[in-house]
């Protein structure tokens, strides 16, 4: 019987210790995702729910982009990322996300893209909320981030992406769309 309990005891150990180690990007509060418009364009319709990929930096981290809502020209979208450390180990910043209340959104020839600006470096450190209101609020100073996710009619589960982070290294990712 004692034997038994260690073992029940060691495995909620490993699985309480797998799901830290996993935990990847946090799932937002609140996370709507509104059906596009029926009269948008379909490159534009086609970016519309949850991808997910991780970012091919020195030390990589896992990212979910969330598409909520969808207009002509803009969107409302959710970046959430995991568990960040920079090279210099200045920072060593827990899963958290960003909504983005008006990204940039444009298409043309089969492609779609939505870009957006945020001060993700001042978030890591609770120096600013969750919510960014203006696309180009947060591009000011040297450490601003400026993000861009495109989809492509020939690939129409992912989308790739870019971002300028505040030292100016450009990092890409490849995400799968989920939902």
């Amino acid at each position: 019987m004692r034997r038994k309990n260690v073992l029940v005891a060691l495995l909620i150990i490993f699985v309480g210790i797998a799901t830290v180690l996993l935990a990847g990007s946090p799932e937002p509060s609140g996370v709507n995702i509104v059906p596009p418009d029926p009269s948008l364009p379909a490159e534009i319709k086609a970016l519309s729910g949850k991808w997910v990929g991780q970012w091919n930096s020195r030390f990589p981290w896992d990212s979910v982009l969330y598409v909520e809502n969808l207009g002509k020209q803009s969107a409302r979208v959710i970046h959430a990322y995991g568990d960040y450390t920079t090279s210099n180990m200045s920072c060593h910043c827990t899963p958290d996300y960003l909504r983005i209340h008006n990204a940039k959104v444009t298409y043309s020839d089969g492609k779609a893209t939505i870009e957006f600006a945020a001060n993700y470096r001042q978030h890591m450190l609770k120096q600013t909320s969750n919510d960014v209101r203006n696309k180009m609020d947060s591009t000011s100073g040297s450490h601003g981030s400026y993000a861009s996710f495109t989809w492509d009619k020939n690939k129409p589960d992912v989308i790739k992406g870019t971002m300028t982070t505040g030292h100016q290294h450009l990092i890409s990712i490849v995400m799968k769309k989920v939902e």
